[in-house]
Order: structure tokens, then C-alpha cells, then sequence
């Protein structure tokens, strides 16, 4: 099977382009980012499915952190006879 790549968009004008063209908009409380790209996904179909992947995911370093600090707690000069596979 051979896979062939087409160009979705019209005149052959990127999406990329295409956004970049639109006005600015000022997200606000009222108007959502995720439903501004759901509601112009048939104008830029890659470009919102990326949006939807990046923008979906919730950025929090807390759990991150909060394992380092454990394995501070854990791993230290007064533990140091812990052998590797238990540590």
C-alpha cells in the first residue's frame, strides 16, 4: 500500500499561512481557546488537532516536585546503606 500525502488546503496556502492571517483574539474567561479551535477545525485540520493535544493536557509541575522531595526524604547521607534495587 502506498501512502500519498495531499494538500488540504485551498490554493495552496499552508495552514500555517492561513492562520497566521487571522485577526488576533483576546481569550478571556467567556471564550475558550479549546472551543474556538473545535468550532474552526474544518478550516485548519491539522493545526487543531495538534491544538487539541497540546492544548487538552493540564500543565502542573506539582506531582513532579513532590516526587523529588520523597526521594530526597529517602535517599540521603544517613540512608546511604540502602542497597540500589531497594532504593
Amino acid at each position: 500500500m502506498i501512502a500519498t500525502i495531499t494538500n488540504t488546503s485551498i490554493n495552496n496556502e499552508s495552514e500555517i499561512d492561513k492562520y497566521l492571517k487571522q485577526p488576533a483574539i483576546i481569550f478571556t474567561e467567556d471564550n475558550d481557546i479549546l472551543k474556538w479551535w473545535d468550532n474552526n477545525r474544518k478550516n485548519f485540520l491539522i493545526l487543531s488537532r495538534m491544538a487539541m493535544d497540546y492544548l487538552g493536557i493540564m500543565p502542573l509541575s506539582i506531582p513532579s516536585e513532590r516526587c523529588f522531595s520523597i526521594a530526597n526524604l529517602t535517599i540521603d547521607k544517613t540512608k546511604s546503606n540502602l542497597a540500589p534495587d531497594t532504593v
